[in-house]
Parts: structure tokens; sequence; C-alpha cells
């Protein structure tokens, strides 16, 4: 059994002390749980509104992520609202099932290809019809990339990336396509044999 290695790079928009999106990482055996969540706009009310969805995330972590998707949207409503995107890893199987409401970034960088995969407008506790998950192989030597508007998405990450430093390649990616204008997060983890 693999092993999972990490860059992150989290900071709160200039001016601000709290950031408005938040994230976890759960590993319980060969599954591993990855949910992001930027609440809308920054400061504490966005912060609070991320801030549930993680932790409601985190109480029914044995769900489906189309499951939590559906029961943030619940839990968030008469708050600001967020934006979510949840990944469930089978290290075993060698999968990866991810399903997003609104506009937070994943990619999957395997030796072959990089997967986008397709989020469901919307935003948790406000307006949300239906949500869709989608599987993809995850293979040793693989990434997942996630990350809030904060940051462009017009970065290139090339199948060679996958073998760098992840928090150097995290930090890189930040520096050159953070936005200052908004938080900033983001995650990068890779399958180790």
């Amino acid at each position: 059994m693999g092993r999972l290695s990490c860059g992150l790079v989290h900071q709160p928009v200039i001016g601000e002390t709290r950031s408005g999106d938040d994230y976890c990482v759960i590993h319980s055996r060969d599954m591993v749980l990855v949910a992001m969540a930027d609440g809308l706009g920054h400061g504490p009310m966005a912060q609070a509104a991320a801030h549930r969805a993680i932790e409601y995330v985190a109480r029914h972590q044995e769900q489906d992520p189309r499951a939590l998707l559906d029961g943030c949207h619940r839990a968030l409503r008469g708050t600001r609202g967020a934006v979510l995107a949840i990944v469930r890893i089978d290290l075993r199987a060698g999968t990866l099932v991810h399903a997003g409401l609104g506009n937070i970034e994943t990619r999957i960088v395997a030796a072959e290809r990089i997967y986008r995969p397709v989020t469901v407008n919307g935003i948790a506790g406000y307006t949300a019809r239906s949500f869709r998950a989608e599987q993809f192989a995850f293979l040793p030597g693989d990434l997942l990339i996630m990350h809030t508007d904060g940051i462009s998405d017009r970065f290139e990450i090339s199948p060679a990336a996958r073998g760098r430093d992840l928090q150097m390649l995290a930090s890189q990616i930040v520096h050159e396509h953070g936005r200052h204008h908004d938080d900033q997060l983001l995650l990068i983890l890779r399958y180790e044999t």
C-alpha cells in the first residue's frame, strides 16, 4: 500500500487575518477523503460558512462525495454559502471519486494525461439542483491538485512535474498565479509507491 505526500498553501486575502477558504484531509486505512470549501467573499462570515462545510464532511466522512455535497448544502442554509469539492481516494483500488459544486478547480495529473472533473453550478446553502460524481483511476505517481478561485486556473502542469517537490510546486503556482484580492488555498497530493 502506498502513501500520500502533500504540498499546501493556505492564506487569507491581504488585510484579513482569517481565510474564507477551508479544507480537510482525512486518512483512514486505505481510504483518503479530501474536501475543500470557499465561503462566499472573505473574512469571518466566509470563514464560518467554509468551516461549517468542512465540519459536516468530517462528521459524515463515511458518506460518498455526492451525499456529502447534498448534506453540506442543507447544513449551510442560513450562512453566506460556499462552493465545494469533495474527493474520496481508494488507494487499494487505485480509484478517485470527485463531486463538486461551484468553482473549486480539481485536476488529476496522470502519466499520460490531465483530467479535469466536471462540477455542477451552484452555491451550497443557496442554489444546487443536482449533484454528480465522477470516478477516475488514481495510481502511484499521480497528482491530485485542488484550489479555490484565489488562484487562477491558467497554470499548466506537465506530467513531468509529477516528480517535483510538492511544497515547492504549490508555492510556485500560488506565487505566479495567485490573485491578491482573494483568499488562496491550493492543495497537491501525490500517491507515492
